[in-house]
Order: structure tokens, then sequence, then C-alpha cells
């Protein structure tokens, strides 16, 4: 995998200190330390960046709360701060305190490495992952993605990484991806309309092989080289 400042891959998140969707401090705390374990068990060069969109007034910046990388670790942490200000800017910013594909934008824009992940704050990543990012090499012009699984939160009481991932493997509760309709996954008229919106994309993506392009993942894994064009995500 090439290298770009010291660094094979950037890893883009956003948040902010809302505890937005329900226990969202806990969640972003277990991937950080998810993925801190998880680079170091597997030599994952990687940097992170957290987008803090619009962070609230009247509570400390994530930076000052949030757990940093252990000794050693091969994560370097970047926050970067979009103020209210900027947030203000947009239409109905007074419904939606955070705009993530906005605000994940500012941080791909900002990225020092050649690969660049965007993706969630509280996600845990499987070991078969982690392997395949630090040791395969990723290809310029390739667009990347992962089915996620959704798990129940009990997984939080995990001790640690290792156990967390044991009890999401036994917890499996639904599967976003090619393979949702084995485990679930969208209702049937999703996954018809998701089928009929691949072929749609195959027929005007040049050079396509005929293989399906993944539409029935959520946008929550995209990855993509730094040099390439940005391919579209669906």
């Amino acid at each position: 995998m090439n290298n770009w400042n010291g660094k094979t891959l950037s890893v883009v998140v956003t948040s902010r200190n809302d505890d937005h969707g329900g226990g969202m401090r806990l969640r972003m705390e277990a991937f950080l330390k998810g993925l801190d374990e998880q680079a170091i068990r597997h030599q994952m060069n990687v940097e992170l960046i957290v987008v803090e969109w619009n962070p609230p007034l009247d509570r400390p910046l994530l930076s000052t709360i949030m757990p940093r990388p252990s000794r050693g670790s091969p994560v370097s942490v970047r926050y970067i701060v979009v103020p209210p200000g900027v947030h203000h800017r947009w239409v109905n910013w007074e419904k939606n305190p955070l705009f993530q594909m906005i605000a994940k934008n500012v941080g791909i824009r900002r990225a020092n490495a050649g690969f660049v992940l965007a993706t969630n704050a509280d996600l845990l990543f499987s070991d078969d992952l982690c392997s395949f990012l630090a040791h395969e090499r990723l290809q310029a012009g390739v667009m990347y993605r992962a089915n996620r699984c959704d798990v129940p939160g009990d997984v939080l009481n995990g001790a640690n990484t290792r156990e967390r991932l044991d009890l999401a493997k036994s917890g499996i509760m639904a599967r976003w991806g090619q393979a949702s309709a084995k485990a679930g996954g969208s209702p049937d008229i999703m996954r018809r309309w998701k089928k009929q919106l691949s072929r749609a994309v195959n027929r005007h993506l040049s050079g396509s092989d005929g293989a399906e392009v993944d539409t029935a993942g959520c946008g929550d894994f995209t990855l993509h080289s730094q040099r390439s064009q940005p391919l579209p995500a669906f």
C-alpha cells in the first residue's frame, strides 16, 4: 500500500458532543479504542480525522474527553472543529445540528494519506477487515465497500475490542450490503429497487466488467484513493 506523510490510510468520521442517536459517547469511545487496538494488532498505519461539526457551546469539545491512542500506537488523531457559524450558512441548519456528509467531506479534503475511508464513529472493524486494510495493496480507481452488521447495545459491555467483536458476531440483528437477503436486511421492495439501481449504475460505469455494484450497503464505509476520481456511493 502506498504511503503519504507516513500514513497509509486516512479514516474520516464526524460527531458532536450531544449524544445523538443515544449513547453516542460510549459508542464513539468503543470505536476509538477499537481502531487503536486493531491498528496495533494488525500494524495499520492510520491517520484518524474526527470532524467535530457545530459543537454545542455548553459542552466540552470531543477532543478534550475522548480517549487518545495508546503509547506507540500507529494511529494519529486529528480533530477539526467546524464552528456553529459555518453550520448556520446551510439551509435547514436549525432542524439538523449535524450535516454528516458535508462534515465528512471536510475531513476528506484535509486527509493526508493516499487512501481515504469515510465511515461512522460508532463502528467496530472486524479482524478480517483490518488484516485486509493492513496487508493488501489497495488499488487506485477502485471504490471499496463493506457490509455492516447491526448488533445490540450490550456489545459495549465487552471489556475490550476482542470481547466486543465476539459479542457482536453472536448477536447480529441485520446485515446491510450484498448479503442483506441472507440475514434479514432491507425489505424485499428495497432490495428490488437497489438491484435495479445497481444494473443502471453498471451500464453507466466505463469499463464495467458486469459485476454487481454493491448498492445495498449503507453509506458508512466508502474507501477510495486520493489520486483517483471519486466514485459515487449509493
